[in-house]
Formats: structure tokens, sequence, C-alpha cells
């Protein structure tokens, strides 16, 4: 299926096409509701986001990693 949400906040890949990220159009957290994307409180994302990195300069609205500069951070996911 085909998910299409505009502006889903705090987005954090880890595999191609599957993110930790925000999620406003529901508050049932735990339970499976997308191909893969572990959907998180929008407070909690935006603390996730903000204490992961790569980190991202004021203004931008990507950043990828940078293995030398800013790595980013290793999140373990589990089900």
């Amino acid at each position: 299926t085909h998910y299409s949400i505009e502006d889903v906040p705090y987005v954090q890949f880890f595999a191609k096409g599957v993110a930790l990220h925000g999620a406003f159009w529901h508050h049932s957290f735990g339970f499976a509701h997308s191909h893969g994307c572990v959907n998180i409180a929008p407070v909690d994302a935006r603390w996730l986001f903000d204490f992961t990195g790569p980190h991202m300069p004021a203004g931008w609205t990507a950043v990828l990693p940078a293995p030398v500069v800013d790595p980013g951070t290793v999140v373990r996911v589990r089900r």
C-alpha cells in the first residue's frame, strides 16, 4: 500500500524508506500502523530528534551523516 501524509515531523530514516517519526494522526502507539516505520508521539519524536545525530544546523531541513564530522547515533529498534 501507499502512504501519503504531509508534514510528518521529526523523520529519521534507519532503512530504505523506513524511519522513526512523529505521528499526529493517531494515539495508539505500540501497535502496527504503517509499512514498517516506528510511529512516536510528536513530543517524544522531537526529543529523540534533538538528542541523536547527525545534528542539523539552524535553518536546514535535512542532513546526511558524515562519517568523520558527525557519524550519527546508533539506535536499536526492536519489536
